[in-house]
């Protein structure tokens, strides 16, 4: 079996991208046996005949893509994965285009509330999945929320803008290029 990834339409860049093989036979309790994780892209990997599940992982977040495949005695198997996925970058700023506030905690959830991926810095950058989200920036005992979008192959710049002044947190946000947007929580 050889799986070759694809990025939004270009070849995934090296190291960027990970898979999982998984056995179709089950263990008594019903689980399916991972026969390898951490697996790269353009390797020729030996497997018995039989349907395998691939797991691809782009990133370090929710850009997954998962297929099942049939590999054949004495044939080699190529299968292709093509994931979709944007790049977003975080930045929890005083006022627009000031500079970023350190030591700020991140939690990337999707707009029902399901965590995505938590990371703790001043300008994190995480792969994901196109969809809506919420990202909530957590800085000096205060939470400070944004929604925002991203669409396949493209680069998205979030900045969460404080307002010291407010006791109810409420938030300032911008994302380039679009213009200033204001949030209110309670």
């Amino acid at each position: 079996l050889r799986v070759n990834a694809s990025v939004s339409g270009k070849p995934a860049p090296e190291g960027s991208v990970t898979y999982a093989i998984i056995s179709d036979d089950r263990e008594q309790i019903g689980n399916r046996g991972e026969v390898m994780s951490n697996a790269k892209p353009g390797l020729i990997i030996r497997l018995n005949a039989g349907i395998y599940h691939i797991v691809s992982t782009y990133g370090d977040a929710n850009a997954k893509v998962e297929a099942d495949v049939t590999v054949e005695a004495g044939k080699l198997t190529e299968a292709a994965v093509i994931h979709q996925a944007a790049k977003a970058a975080f930045k929890l700023v005083n006022h627009p285009g000031g500079e970023a506030l350190p030591d700020t905690h991140w939690t990337i959830q999707t707009l029902s509330g399901e965590n995505v991926k938590e990371s703790v810095g001043a300008l994190p950058t995480h792969v994901l999945a196109p969809g809506d989200y919420k990202v909530l920036a957590k800085s000096g005992g205060r939470v400070y929320q944004r929604e925002f979008t991203v669409k396949d192959g493209e680069m998205v710049s979030v900045e969460v803008v404080t307002q010291s002044g407010d006791p109810n947190g409420a938030t300032q946000a911008s994302e380039a290029p679009l213009p200033q947007i204001e949030f209110k929580s309670q």
